[in-house]
């Protein structure tokens, strides 16, 4: 199984990109397999070398993904088809204002509204 990005230079998953980047160019010194020339390690070297190299390919391919994807919804183009995809958490960010940021999140203010409601004597949603 090949491990991540995070796992070979053993950071948190919410590191910065710009970390990931200064962390990802030291490795690749350090185990740079011209500096194992006459030594028993070069094999290992190579094998490191070209796992960390794969790893950094595979983010790169994440995050450009993620980065178009973020910008489709920002321009509204993809709502429907990631409605469909199944709830992750924070993946539905539209807004940045606080309020209902997250698609749970909004529909817990709506359920919380409606149950008030109902003890009130009225019903804002009839289907809840």
């Amino acid at each position: 199984m090949k491990r991540s990005i995070f796992e070979l230079l053993n950071i948190p998953l919410d590191t910065p990109h710009v970390e990931i980047e200064i962390l990802y160019k030291e490795y690749l010194e350090k185990y740079n397999p011209k500096r194992y020339e006459n030594s028993e390690l070069k094999p290992i070297a190579m094998a490191k070398y070209n796992e960390l190299i794969e790893a950094y390919e595979a983010y790169k391919k994440q995050v450009e993904g993620d980065n178009a994807l973020n910008a489709a919804m920002d321009n509204g183009l993809v709502y429907s088809y990631t409605s469909l995809r199944g709830y992750r958490p924070g993946y539905y960010y539209r807004r940045h204002d606080g309020c209902c940021d997250d698609i749970c999140e909004c529909i817990g203010c709506l359920w919380v509204g409606d149950t008030c409601c109902e003890c009130m004597g009225g019903d804002c949603i009839s289907c809840m």
